[in-house]
């Protein structure tokens, strides 16, 4: 048996490819550049490319399918949101019965947690608590709805990713000082296709919670501690340590995962205030660029993935080791670099 692993410059194809090289399943893995971080492992069995899936999103779900047939790997597995976004399919259609399993949740269950408009509306009706949003569709109605919060508000596209004109575009949530910056956010070219989510601004601190579902409910846990960002004002994390799930953080998440029953991972990002208080920001339904952090804690999240695709029952482990650390060289760098330059508060 074998795997294609997907998007394989990221840090979390390179922890993937190691995790399942590590259990003697050799991955093949693709990616849009002639080489890649992942294709470097001694456990990748080679590098293939792989039409974009930003700039040919069109052609990247065959391109795919294509590839790992003609490999025979057993499951494939996205990455990154472009690639998970595009090779979702739609729950009633039947998985093949013969071919490469896709590690991805069903359309339906990834709109349903990617939509942060969908998200605020599936949180409130389970009673998860998410800031105040208002939801604006038009330039008046974005200005509107920042001059009701009032300031500093957030500003989040609905999506993270989204089709546009034959491409996928990136979206950026922004802490709105003023009203220029709402301005900007009106003018921006995401706002003609995907609402905004107006949000009161909750000061305090990011927390979060990953967990694997193995499309019932979750069935392995994990967290870590954010000790460096970048951006320094909150961000990617670039210095964090494995800690034990926060039980609150983890019974919330447990409550809106099994409500919208899913198969990959997912990471639910919430924001903790003053009080302690958890408010829900997010979910997004890949891999983290941590990863390797878990896998060395003992939650071998690709393994687990890879044999749920195979149709086994799997769990993850009920403790693992508490106090490691996981340091991304280059973005801690850059993390410096950002303080130094007096951009480390937002």
């Amino acid at each position: 048996m074998t795997a294609l692993v997907l998007d394989a410059d990221s840090r979390s194809a390179l922890a993937a490819v190691r995790s399942l090289g590590s259990h003697g399943v050799p991955a093949w893995v693709a990616d849009s550049g002639s080489e890649s971080l992942a294709g470097h492992s001694r456990h990748a069995r080679g590098h293939h490319r792989l039409p974009s899936p930003l700039d040919a999103p069109g052609e990247y779900p065959e391109a795919v399918h294509k590839l790992a047939t003609a490999l025979g790997v057993a499951v494939v597995m996205p990455m990154t949101d472009a690639s998970v976004m595009l090779l979702t399919r739609p729950g009633a259609e039947p998985a093949p019965e013969t071919g490469p399993r896709i590690a991805a949740p069903a359309r339906e269950a990834y709109l349903a947690l990617s939509d942060k408009a969908e998200l605020v509306t599936r949180a409130q009706a389970l009673g998860i608590p998410v800031p105040r949003t208002i939801i604006a569709r038009t330039p008046a109605e974005l200005r509107a709805a920042a001059a009701e919060l009032g300031f500093p508000c957030v500003l989040k596209p609905a999506r993270s990713r989204l089709l546009d004109q034959g491409h996928i575009i990136g979206t950026h949530v922004r802490i709105a000082q003023d009203a220029a910056a709402v301005d900007t956010v009106a003018e921006s070219r995401w706002f003609r296709s995907v609402p905004c989510l107006v949000q009161a601004f909750v000061p305090g601190r990011g927390a979060g919670v990953f967990a694997l579902c193995d499309g019932e409910q979750p069935v392995a846990w994990f967290a870590h501690r954010r000790l460096r960002e970048k951006p320094p004002a909150g961000g990617v994390s670039v210095l964090c340590e494995s800690i034990a799930p926060d039980p609150a953080l983890k019974a919330l998440s447990a409550q809106l995962l099994r409500a919208t029953p899913m198969l990959g991972p997912a990471m639910v990002e919430y924001r903790m205030d003053e009080s302690g208080q958890p408010w829900l920001m997010e979910v997004n339904a890949r891999f983290w660029g941590s990863l390797q952090l878990a896998v060395d804690a003992g939650v071998d999240f690709p393994w687990l993935l890879y044999r749920l695709c195979l149709g086994e029952t799997v769990s993850g482990p009920e403790h693992y080791a508490e106090g490691l650390k996981l340091r991304w060289e280059l973005g801690d760098l850059d993390h410096l670099l950002l303080q130094l330059r007096g951009r480390g508060t937002a």
